[in-house]
């Protein structure tokens, strides 16, 4: 698995392919060796769609770009890549604190997952495509979204606040995405997380 990571996007670092075999949701650490510490993670309740579009560049075009960019000593790569980590792991934060205590999960997600979106963009990592379809989304209650993965299209996933605005969506947004010529790759489908 890490041999085909490194012909889809040149540097693997284990955390792709640990969390492809995973079986469960997990936090994985960068530990120095190769192989990434795995923490398992008990996500609650969460409505989420996932989906994907097509790609305006391949994944290891942008991950180059990235890397060239933060070689160049582009200090808003930097500032750009420690704010997702700083989210990541508020994001890890917020799974254990909601076991202790009650708060309204999917909107302190989605907000993480909104602020993870706009570093992104601002990396020029997101489409136009992609931010029609997460505003178009938020019109039919989604609280926010972002890609996954290489960005440039790709991967993406909603955050919805319960099942039925996730169903609302579902049904709904396909239509309004295609009166604005975006077309997808992978149709919009719902994942539960409990």
């Amino acid at each position: 698995a890490n041999q085909l990571e490194r012909r889809f996007h040149g540097t693997p670092s284990g955390i792709d392919t640990g969390m492809a075999s995973d079986t469960g949701a997990a936090a994985w650490y960068k530990n120095g060796s190769d192989v990434p510490e795995r923490e398992p993670l008990t996500i609650p309740e969460w409505f989420i769609i996932f989906g994907a579009l097509p790609r305006t560049i391949p994944t290891a075009d942008s991950v180059m770009q990235l890397r060239r960019l933060k070689e160049s000593g582009d200090y808003s790569v930097a500032a750009g890549l420690k704010e997702l980590g700083n989210i990541s792991s508020a994001f890890i934060r917020t799974v254990k604190k909601y076991k202790k205590m009650e708060f309204d999960f999917s909107v302190e997600a989605a907000e993480l997952v909104n602020q993870a979106q706009k570093v992104l963009a601002s990396l020029n990592f997101s489409t136009d495509e992609l931010d029609k379809l997460l505003n178009l989304a938020r019109d039919e209650g989604a609280l926010g979204g972002k890609l996954s993965g290489g960005g440039m299209g790709g991967a993406f996933y909603i955050c919805t606040p319960n099942r039925h605005t996730r169903n609302r969506i579902l049904k709904n947004l396909p239509e309004k995405i295609a009166k604005q010529g975006i077309s997808l790759t992978v149709p919009l489908t719902a994942m539960n997380y409990l």
